[in-house]
């Protein structure tokens, strides 16, 4: 497959599987246009259906006093250069950072972060890879990256560099595998998300959203 072949695939089976696919258009400001869009439309969703939106009167899962909506974000460089914490409160939420400490006693700081994540309406992530074949995102988890920024809010949002779709999972391992040599180990945790958080009841049942985000939405581009 071409690259550009690669991203269709990965388009199409993702959003076959629930999610969301936005493609970016070339550079920072392609993306961030892109990231925007993704957002606007998560929000209006979210007000559809009742829950917190836009600054104005406190929604019963706001954070802070003023009621304001609070987006979470990894500390991540490849995030960091596309100023995305500034875009989301340009958007009309409060972006808190994910900047996790390392010893014990970060207790009381790990203990906010695990907060702000659950009172979160959007988490975003950057991604390690994603695989073309099953419609996967891969998150590789570090101090900066937390995992509850992909799972306990209910919108995730991954933004996805072009270069880093592969075609096959062993393809995304090898790049695991090279990225671990460069960093000088393995990350903590890596975790392979297709789609939506779906749990099924003893009768087959599919409830979308129970376990983890219900809307999923991977934005692609290079910058």
């Amino acid at each position: 497959m071409t690259g550009e072949e690669r991203v269709e695939a990965f388009r199409r089976r993702w959003e076959a599987l629930g999610g969301r696919a936005v493609l970016a258009e070339e550079g920072r400001e392609g993306v961030r246009a892109a990231v925007r869009r993704a957002v606007e439309s998560l929000l209006a969703e979210s007000a559809a259906a009742g829950g917190p939106a836009s600054p104005g009167p406190a929604p019963v899962s706001a954070d802070g006093p003023d009621g304001t909506p609070l987006a979470v974000l990894w500390d991540d460089p490849e995030l960091a250069a596309l100023d995305l914490a500034e875009l989301l409160e340009r958007l009309g939420l409060r972006a808190a950072v994910w900047r996790a400490q390392g010893s014990e006693e970060a207790a009381e700081a790990a203990a906010r972060l695990r907060g702000q994540a659950a009172r979160a309406v959007l988490g975003v992530t950057g991604a390690s890879w994603a695989v073309a074949e099953t419609g996967t995102v891969a998150l590789s988890s570090d101090r900066g990256s937390g995992r509850l920024v992909s799972l306990l809010p209910p919108a995730h949002l991954a933004v996805v560099r072009r270069s880093r779709v592969v075609e096959t999972v062993g393809e995304g391992f090898r790049l695991l595998m090279e990225e671990a040599g460069r960093r000088g180990g393995l990350p903590s945790a890596v975790h392979l998300i297709s789609g939506p958080s779906m749990s099924a009841d003893i009768e087959g049942e599919l409830t979308v959203g129970v376990h983890g985000p219900g809307r999923v939405v991977a934005v692609i581009g290079e910058w």
